[in-house]
């Protein structure tokens, strides 16, 4: 459970893939690692935030030529 895929920080669209630009690279982000800024990312922020990002995919889609 505690890895970045499951903190309120992590960004897939951000370089290291973390919103907080202090934090360390901690290795692969879907394994289990340590960070003291680690905050647990609730079901309904991931369900809001994956609707954003499908609905931001259909746009570009929509307008790609």
């Amino acid at each position: 459970m505690h890895s970045c895929v499951n903190c309120i920080h992590f960004d897939r669209e951000v370089t290291s893939s973390c919103k907080l630009p202090h934090t360390p690279y901690v290795g692969s982000r879907e394994a289990l690692n340590y960070c003291d800024d680690f905050k647990m990312i609730d079901s309904f922020t991931r369900a809001r935030e994956e609707k954003v990002s499908n609905a931001k995919l259909r746009w570009e889609a929509l307008w790609k030529t």
